[in-house]
């Protein structure tokens, strides 16, 4: 189209839509912006070089290494660039496109020089094949109705008493029961509980039920490597 002057009128610009960064992983973005050149040259030749089936934890020690990085900086960059790469995933976004959305974010209010090298190096970690990997399993590994956290056994001691209760009442039974405590994750992203009665038998059941769980991913690991497929562990 031409303009008043016989110029082309250009279109405008495209403009991303800014990420909002969850609180937790800020700085980690932060940190990332601050790296000097040669230390985040080094972090991207350490992750060009690791074993796809590494950790997190294993990835963040390797970084420690070969960067001024601490452990807990690096666990906490990992974290929050594979969680980017997990919603690159979950929204089939582009690495430039999710990179462009986290430095638009007020969070960071860069511009300029600053801008483009955090687009530039979010880009780039979002592209490295280990990133790109375990993002791609965070997402997978997520498709569930609940994600287990963690868990806790209580063991609790019921008194019980006579119906008739004299002056100093002495228990004439006891019951022995435990409580399993279930700390999940659901769809929602919320956190919550779960808890269910067991007696003695019933950990024994369980215990069961969980060996024997144990010695068929065993056997299909063994599998896996005579296949060459990568087997990926989300965590230690």
């Amino acid at each position: 189209m031409l303009g008043r002057q016989g110029a082309v009128a250009m279109p405008p610009v495209p403009t991303v839509k800014p990420l909002k960064v969850p609180d937790r992983h800020v700085g980690a973005f932060q940190t990332l912006l601050g790296l000097a050149e040669d230390d985040f040259a080094r972090l991207v030749s350490v992750l060009d070089t690791v074993e796809l089936a590494d950790t997190p934890n294993e990835l963040a020690k390797l970084i420690h290494r070969g960067t001024a990085l601490s452990v807990s900086d690096a666990h906490g960059l990992l974290d929050a660039v594979m969680e980017l790469a997990a919603l690159k995933q979950r929204s089939l976004s582009s690495s430039d496109h999710m990179a462009a959305r986290v430095a638009a974010s007020s969070q960071f209010a860069v511009d300029g020089a600053k801008h483009e090298r955090l687009v530039k190096r979010t880009k780039q970690l979002l592209d490295s094949e280990p990133i790109r990997l375990h993002g791609k399993v965070s997402s997978i590994g997520s498709e569930y109705e609940r994600v287990f956290i963690n868990s806790q056994i209580l063991t609790d001691l019921r008194p019980i008493f006579n119906d008739t209760i004299a002056a100093n009442p002495e228990p004439e039974a006891a019951l022995l029961s435990h409580t399993l405590s279930l700390h999940f994750v659901g769809s929602n992203g919320k956190h919550d509980n779960f808890y269910v009665v067991l007696d003695d038998d019933d950990l024994r059941a369980l215990s069961q039920v969980t060996d024997r769980a144990l010695r068929k991913s065993e056997s299909l690991r063994q599998k896996l490597g005579e296949t060459g497929l990568i087997y990926i562990r989300t965590e230690e």
